[in-house]
């Protein structure tokens, strides 16, 4: 068994080399659409395993209050994805949800965000931009280093604003702005701080904080008249705690709201909902790339049935030394899977090479993981056989005397 084996994988390697350019061509087609999933599924593996290290890196004492329809949540279908984006904008979450949370033993910070689009105006001309509405507890929560002045306080009477550093460059061609004002529709607030460049634009708050600018929630209102609260971010004083104070914010809030219009997360679970969207854009995307694969297969099965009609005379020899129609077909599905596998292992190769190079200008890694590669191979073995088997079982069933008969 074992020597017939190594034949069949002998012969099937022969004969790659035997023509090599048609072969390699044959190979490049599967090569192409294993590429696009490669691509596919490491990006999008690169991009939850950054949002999962955000929350990590917090010691996994972060919880994250959002708004939440009545559908259950398992459910991972697109247009309840869809929905959700809707739920925020018709958000339940209040201020008075954000008293109640300050309140309850082992919270040590509590901060809402109302994130709306406005035109902000500095020195240069109106630039569009994100006004995230928070407390001065956010900057205990999510790291924001500063670069010049201070963070919000609100026990000023001021309009304050702090920018992202991308955005004062954007409102002012500088960065130390500390002292300027920005117009906000019609309202005028002061500069008291300006952020560091972060390089974080994929974040479970949703926020590119580079491009933001941040005022107080109690000020947001003179901008904005129908406020939503999009989330609440909390922060407990130690891991430990955190399963109490999850339970209490769900028993306070259910009791305040008289439903469960919201849902509590924590630790991975806080990137879940963008996880899911990450998910179905994947599938959908791979589904696509499914398509060339197919295309690559019907390229296989082209090359392997010309391969049978230009080796009939050869399938009548071996066929007259006692070659069964089982070893003529695992010969030839050897050879459709060698031509499969020669195509995955190059689609795996452009596929990481294509989703470094795409990295190298977005603010995660791709992941490398050997579920990608199991994949790959487990595709590639699959399109082997199921394009293969025609070509092989046509083999398989010539008649030897007239393949014997048979010149080329």
């Amino acid at each position: 068994m074992s020597f017939l084996l190594n034949t069949h994988i002998h012969n099937s390697i022969e004969s790659f080399r035997a023509n090599r350019s048609r072969s390699l061509l044959t190979s490049v087609g599967i090569a192409v659409g294993m590429a696009c999933i490669v691509l596919i599924l490491s990006l999008s593996g690169g991009l939850k395993q950054l949002l999962v290290d955000q929350v990590s890196g917090e010691n996994g004492n972060i919880l994250v209050v959002r708004p939440e329809s009545n559908r259950s949540a398992n459910d991972k279908s697109f247009l309840s994805l869809i929905g959700s984006t809707q739920t925020y904008a018709r958000s339940s979450l209040t201020t008075k949800d954000v008293e109640t949370i300050s309140k309850l033993k082992d919270v040590k910070a509590v901060a809402p965000l109302a994130i709306t689009e406005n035109n902000l105006k500095g020195e240069q001309e109106a630039v569009a931009g994100k006004v995230v509405a928070t407390t001065e507890g956010l900057d205990n929560i999510v790291e924001l280093p500063l670069e010049y002045g201070a963070f919000l306080e609100d026990s000023s009477q001021l309009n304050q604003i702090v920018l992202g550093h991308k955005l004062s460059q954007r409102l002012f061609d500088a960065v130390e702005t500390v002292g300027e004002t920005v117009k906000v529709k019609d309202k005028v607030f002061l500069v008291v701080g300006v952020l560091r460049e972060i390089g974080e634009p994929i974040n479970y708050n949703d926020i590119d904080f580079d491009e933001s600018a941040i005022i107080a929630l109690n000020r947001a209102g003179q901008i904005n008249d129908n406020l939503q609260i999009q989330q609440i971010n909390v922060k407990v004083a130690n891991q430990a705690a955190t399963d109490k104070v999850f339970e209490n914010i769900n028993k306070q809030l259910t009791k305040l709201h008289g439903e469960p219009d919201f849902s509590v997360v924590n630790g991975a679970n806080v990137s879940n909902s963008t996880n899911r969207l990450f998910d179905v854009v994947g599938y959908i995307l791979s589904l696509v790339a499914g398509v060339s694969l197919v295309v690559g297969g019907i390229g296989v099965m082209n090359i392997m049935l010309v391969s049978v009609s230009e080796r009939t005379r050869e399938i009548g020899i071996r066929k007259a030394v006692g070659a069964t129609n089982g070893n003529i077909m695992m010969q030839f599905l050897f050879e459709s899977l060698t031509l499969s596998l020669i195509g995955g292992l190059l689609g795996l190769g452009f596929g990481y090479a294509f989703a470094f190079g795409i990295s190298s200008m977005m603010p995660f890694n791709p992941m490398v993981s050997w579920q990608i590669v199991g994949v790959v191979l487990a595709m590639s073995v699959t399109i082997g056989c199921l394009f293969g088997l025609f070509p092989a079982a046509r083999a398989a069933h010539k008649d030897p005397i007239d393949s014997l008969r048979h010149y080329r």
